[in-house]
């Protein structure tokens, strides 16, 4: 019986972290391969705004953005030279994770699965 509790109460725990009820958050994964120096991120969205300062060419971030239930986000990535470049998923939800590649033209969103 006290098994049977056990993995009923894990199973239902397992729903909901990959429902998003427990983790109210997207993952932005933002990668430079521009080729340059990125020297600030900015990811706005409904509730607020993420920043983050320097990012060298090559490098990798992850980004949580608040994100309850259903959201969207717009990206500006600013580069050492002053140009900037916008981009974004667009729509998302809590729990997804979404890749942003930073080149020199633009910023490419990839959606990747449910946690």
């Amino acid at each position: 019986m006290l098994g049977a509790v056990i993995a009923l109460v894990c199973v239902l725990s397992y729903s909901i972290y990959r429902g998003g009820f427990s983790a109210p958050f997207v993952t932005v994964e933002v990668i430079n391969n521009s080729g340059s120096v990125v020297s600030k991120i900015s990811i706005e969205h409904e509730n607020g705004e993420v920043r983050h300062k320097e990012l060298a060419d090559g490098e990798r971030v992850f980004l949580p953005v608040y994100a309850r239930g259903e959201s969207s986000y717009k990206i500006v990535v600013q580069f050492a030279d002053g140009n900037t470049l916008s981009g974004g998923a667009g729509y998302v939800e809590s729990g997804y994770k979404i890749k942003e590649i930073v080149t020199k033209t633009e910023i490419k969103s990839e959606f990747g699965a449910l946690y």
